[in-house]
């Protein structure tokens, strides 16, 4: 027996007729390139996508920070026979006394003698047989026991929920106005789920803005870096731009066209080095300065 990672899809992604190939094809190098400095194998079965890594947890980590993943299931692989399915799935349940559970089988290999409710039925009588205080509730059981018969079999109980969206590099590029807040970062947090790639741009104003204000910047690049890998930074010196319009416009305007000022300035770098478009943090109503009005 040996423990693996099941990875599933988000279902989007299965949404996408003749373009799938594509967006899973994006998938499986996103995620190969999260493993490329571990020891770890890639296994296709049937559509079932399983990952054999020498750190489980590191794994997990790793793989919940991929965009187009929707869950991640800690899978044991045995042989397929049902006593060792049987031993495994009250292994699984030991951990879950007083819960209610549910036996679900998938049986891909026609060839395995009994049926998928043959299987659901026989495993579940054996674990109440084999446990006190477990229960069976098919409607809405605390936990499932799931079985998938293939070559090998596998049985797993521990499913971890993925972030779900589109694989990250399938749907163009932006240029994101990243700032010291939290609105920018969050919105590049969502357009890397809808699979686009993101490149950032701050305006650095010194003295009106500090050093550290570039370095939190950074911080906030680094923290969106476990969803994105690297990403272009572009820096833009805003403090004679931002002086001329200080001397020439009204203070109550200040505000507003120095973002039009930043805006422009976005547009062409996205257009210079060929990304598709651009994106704010813009959260209408928050604060005075963004309001309609």
């Amino acid at each position: 027996m040996k423990k693996l990672l099941l990875v599933k899809c988000a279902p989007e992604i299965f949404l996408k007729g003749l373009n799938k190939g594509k967006f899973e094809r994006k998938l499986k190098n996103n995620i190969k390139n999260v493993f490329k400095d571990t020891d770890y194998s890639f296994v296709v079965d049937q559509g079932r996508w399983f990952i054999e890594c020498d750190d489980l947890k590191r794994g997990i980590k790793r793989l919940k920070n991929v965009c187009g993943i929707s869950e991640i299931c800690v899978v044991d692989e045995v042989d397929s026979n049902m006593e060792s399915i049987e031993s495994q799935a009250l292994e699984n349940s030991m951990e879950n006394e007083g819960k209610t559970f549910k036996v679900v089988t998938k049986r891909a290999n026609k060839k395995f003698p009994q049926t998928s409710m043959d299987v659901s039925r026989e495993v579940g009588a054996y674990i109440l047989q084999n446990t006190h205080g477990l229960s069976v509730d098919v409607r809405k059981p605390d936990f499932f026991v799931n079985i998938e018969i293939r070559d090998k079999t596998y049985v797993y109980s521990r499913r971890i929920k993925g972030i779900g969206g589109m694989p990250y590099g399938t749907n163009g590029s932006t240029m994101l106005l990243l700032s010291g807040g939290i609105d920018s970062p969050v919105a590049g947090y969502m357009m890397a789920r809808r699979g686009v790639r993101l490149n950032y741009v701050y305006f650095h104003s010194h003295p009106y803005t500090s050093e550290r204000a570039k370095e939190k910047v950074k911080e906030l690049a680094g923290v969106l870096k476990k969803y994105t890998g690297s990403v272009n930074i572009y820096v833009v010196p805003f403090t004679k731009i931002q002086m001329g319009i200080i001397e020439n416009c009204r203070e109550d305007e200040l505000t507003i066209i120095m973002r039009r000022f930043m805006m422009r300035v976005a547009c062409d770098l996205a257009a210079r080095y060929g990304i598709d478009s651009v994106t704010t943090g813009e959260s209408i109503g928050q604060v005075a300065s963004q309001t309609m009005e």
